[in-house]
């Protein structure tokens, strides 16, 4: 019953079905994912990422502020009174597909739906991504040194940055949406 729970929901930006879309879904985090583990790899000295001074502390420092921002810009999107963003987008717009009733369903996104499904995305992986550091902080300590650590870390490593960087994309994609094609005829 997960792939039906109400606290995925934030999770449906991904399963937006678009050409255009994969690329800010999948393709450009992937491709950032592989480059990160590929420079935190290869630097003579691994970059600080745990402790109160490493990537994680900070960023959770400017993921607390982050959380609020996309829940107040999802509401705003959606209580905007403005007529082009219940407007079908144009061109090749995104649909989503789901279930309600028991029926299959294909929904074509109005500009604001679109806003609101990218919102929602990023505000749950900024609270994800905040979760997964403070988990971090916690249980890496009893982590003892050896293959599994090494292997954990791999893992955290990709995970983490994955997360991180699709949060980037998601966000610069809908800053350019509010920019620019909003505003466009």
């Amino acid at each position: 019953m997960l792939k039906r729970s109400k606290l995925l929901t934030p999770l449906s930006f991904l399963r937006l079905e678009s050409a255009d879309l994969f690329r800010y879904q999948w393709g450009i985090p992937g491709a950032l994912t592989i480059a990160s583990l590929i420079v935190y790899y290869i630097l003579p000295t691994e970059p600080l990422l745990l402790g109160s001074e490493g990537l994680v502390a900070r960023m959770n420092g400017l993921l607390g502020t982050l959380i609020g921002f996309y829940i107040a810009a999802l509401a705003a999107v959606a209580t905007f009174p403005n007529a082009k963003l219940d407007e079908t987008m144009k061109g090749r717009a995104p649909k989503l597909a789901y279930q309600r009733g028991g029926e299959n369903r294909v929904e074509t996104l109005t500009r604001r739906r679109f806003l609101s499904v990218l919102f929602g995305y990023s505000a749950f992986l900024s609270i994800a991504l905040y979760g997964f550091g403070i988990l971090t902080f916690a249980i890496e300590p009893s982590i003892e040194q050896g293959l599994l650590r090494r292997i954990l870390s791999v893992v955290w490593i990709a995970s983490y940055a994955f997360m991180l960087n699709s949060l980037t994309v998601v966000t610069l994609l809908g800053l350019s949406y509010l920019i620019e094609r909003m505003h466009r005829d």
